[in-house]
């Protein structure tokens, strides 16, 4: 057991609602016995989540970000472990999910879109320079306070290890919320490694599905939404909402590119880019260019993982 606190059973925090549930953990508001006017969000892991490798992976994240404290990031400030119970506490953030947002909106008016995009590239901009990417990023993990549009990003500590979420594909709460906003390389389909950029294709689905009322991508059969993932093009969002300009339609384009190096590979430069799109509506309506990433600019030099010039070595050895 560990935290900053004093070690707390489970039985000592009184339950005031479940806000959610998936295949890995219940979700509470929750208060302290003897302290009610607090109120704190407890996250429980289900059994079947619950072995030694969890435990140690768990542990592992929970120390690496207790410390971790930026504006826009709700992180666990106590994790007890026990033959018991396992579970986190974390601060409450009075706001909505975005799923339930886009369920209760259909489609985000540009102005709010531009709010919580602009606020989640900051975030991710933080979280990246800090040497860190979160890896799991969808809308049931972003909290939105409707009045104002302020996000909140959460659930950085994963039960399951972001590079081996290729082993869940068949469980249908992990098709049904999340497998639609996992990047091309975290499918187990592809020699590519993941990192950062990961974040920036998983926030371009959700920029997607906030403007159109669903993502690019959908299926009852996770595997056709893993092909889709790798060898599908998405309907440019200009076309399926026409009130959204072309080079908005290209920003998401961007980051929803396959090649993970085509991407946007900084949140500034993504800030950049939304914050210039944003200007250029309010001054021209829908009918201007805006060259992207201008500002983009990786700081680790990476290379490409297509195969160029060697298409006669490549039907060999296919």
């Amino acid at each position: 057991m560990m935290g900053r606190m004093a070690v707390k059973d489970i039985s000592e925090y009184q339950i005031i609602d479940k806000i959610g549930e998936n295949f890995k953990a219940r979700i509470f508001n929750v208060f302290l016995k003897e302290d009610p006017k607090t109120r704190l969000i407890l996250k429980q892991i289900k059994p079947n989540m619950q072995h030694e490798n969890n435990y140690n992976y768990l542990t592992h994240q929970f120390n690496q970000f207790k410390d971790f404290s930026i504006p826009g990031i709700l992180n666990p400030f106590y994790l007890h472990i026990s033959d018991e119970s396992v579970f986190f506490i974390q601060k409450n953030f009075y706001g909505i999910t975005l799923t339930d947002l886009i369920k209760f909106k259909g489609k985000i008016s540009l102005e709010s879109f531009f709010k919580i995009a602009c606020g989640l590239a900051k975030i991710i901009d933080t979280v990246h320079n800090a040497g860190f990417f979160h890896g799991a990023i969808k809308p049931n993990n972003i909290l939105v306070e409707q009045e104002k549009n302020n996000v909140c990003l959460i659930d950085f500590i994963h039960i399951i290890d972001v590079h081996k979420i290729s082993m869940y594909l068949n469980d249908p709460d992990f098709t049904r919320d999340t497998i639609s906003y996992i990047s091309p390389e975290q499918s187990g389909r592809m020699l590519q490694s993941i990192d950062n950029t990961t974040d920036f294709y998983s926030l371009g689905i959700i920029f997607y599905e906030m403007l159109s009322g669903a993502p690019p991508f959908t299926s009852s059969d996770p595997l056709d939404i893993i092909h889709s993932h790798l060898a599908e093009f998405q309907e440019p969002l200009h076309k399926k909402n026409r009130k959204i300009p072309d080079a908005l339609s290209n920003i998401i384009d961007k980051l929803i590119n396959k090649e993970p190096s085509a991407r946007y590979q900084t949140g500034s430069g993504l800030l950049y880019d939304l914050r210039a799109c944003q200007r250029l509506i309010k001054k021209d309506g829908k009918k201007f260019l805006l060259l992207l990433g201008e500002r983009d600019h990786a700081p680790l030099i990476k290379t490409s993982s297509l195969m160029v010039g060697r298409e006669k070595q490549k039907i060999i050895l296919l």
